[in-house]
């Protein structure tokens, strides 16, 4: 990916003329609110929409649509009451139609971005990610695009030995990083994060030979993007590491409950002998007192066995 001082300049012009337009729109908002409360003052049914809902439909749907938009204009907490914009990082689009969504993402400069509702109801969390890239022009322009598609970038570095310590602190649901990188490179972060079972891994960079791709997937890397790269071929490519390491989350889980269900056996197994040998049981009769004494106790068949096999139980 190329980039110039013109293009830059540009970048920086389109988001002044967003947070221009997040201003122009917060102040009708502010207006609309108003407007809807005189309305609700007027028709003098504020008392009969809290004590009587049954009655004046158009008074409790006007109190109430003055409401909502009230709660909109508050959920900004670093708004500029005086109808300036959100200082946040970045301006997110805002709509003001009463049915449509608000979203204040951008002025929550670290917390996880919500899109809120008129029904004042919260949807599902965005995708939260981290970004290690040791070129800040290209970082810049990578955060832009993710946040422009809905993503919440909540760390952002240059080194990979930082990249590590970024997802071990935040637990991001996907670590986007580069390769060459002081300090530590990205193979081996991929490989540290991908060990600890954190989060997907998708190594973006310039290299494409295929030695280099190999060591990416032996590191735990679950998609390969190369540079320069466009917005239609990141998206896809972040959702596949995210659904594949989530996959492999699952996959992992199964695996372990099986171990230990085979572990249990195999003592089970070894307490049923002991009590054949010792106390002259038969095998049928030896797993019914080790069930049993575990349905009594409200305990395991694992512990029971343990037990026995310490020599502290016998029929």
């Amino acid at each position: 990916m190329t980039f110039t001082k013109r293009s830059v300049e540009r970048k920086l012009t389109r988001t002044a003329d967003q947070l221009r337009s997040l201003r122009e729109e917060l102040a009708v908002l502010d207006e609309q609110v108003r407007h809807l409360g005189d309305d609700a003052d007027d028709l003098g049914l504020r008392a009969a929409v809290s004590d009587d809902l049954s009655v004046a439909p158009e008074a409790r749907r006007a109190r109430e649509h003055a409401d909502t938009l009230a709660r909109q204009r508050r959920s900004c907490p670093r708004q500029d009451r005086r109808g300036g914009a959100c200082p946040g990082p970045a301006a997110g689009p805002l709509v003001s139609e009463l049915t449509g969504p608000v979203t204040l993402g951008a002025c929550l400069n670290g917390a996880r971005a919500k899109t809120w509702t008129a029904t004042g109801k919260e949807p599902a969390v965005t995708l939260r990610v981290v970004i290690a890239e040791d070129e800040a022009i290209i970082r810049l322009d990578l955060r832009e695009t993710l946040e422009e598609e809905g993503y919440q970038v909540v760390g952002e570095c240059g080194r990979g030995d930082q990249a590590v310590e970024l997802v071990r602190e935040l637990r991001p649901d996907l670590a986007i990083l580069d390769i060459k990188m002081p300090h530590m490179d990205g193979l081996e972060a991929a490989k540290l994060i991908s060990a600890e079972r954190i989060c997907g891994v998708l190594m973006l960079t310039a290299f494409s030979q295929r030695e280099v791709v190999e060591d990416a997937r032996d590191a735990g890397a679950l998609a390969y993007l190369v540079k320069p790269f466009q917005k239609s071929d990141l998206i896809p490519a972040m959702e596949v590491a995210i659904g594949r390491f989530r996959e492999l989350q699952q996959l992992s889980g199964e695996v372990d409950s099986l171990g230990e269900q085979l572990e249990a056996r195999k003592v089970i197994d070894r307490a049923k002998g002991v009590l054949m040998d010792e106390c002259g049981l038969k095998e049928g009769d030896a797993f019914t007192f080790i069930q049993r004494t575990a349905m009594s106790e409200r305990s395991r068949m694992r512990e029971v066995a343990d037990r026995i096999l310490a020599g502290t139980l016998r029929p």
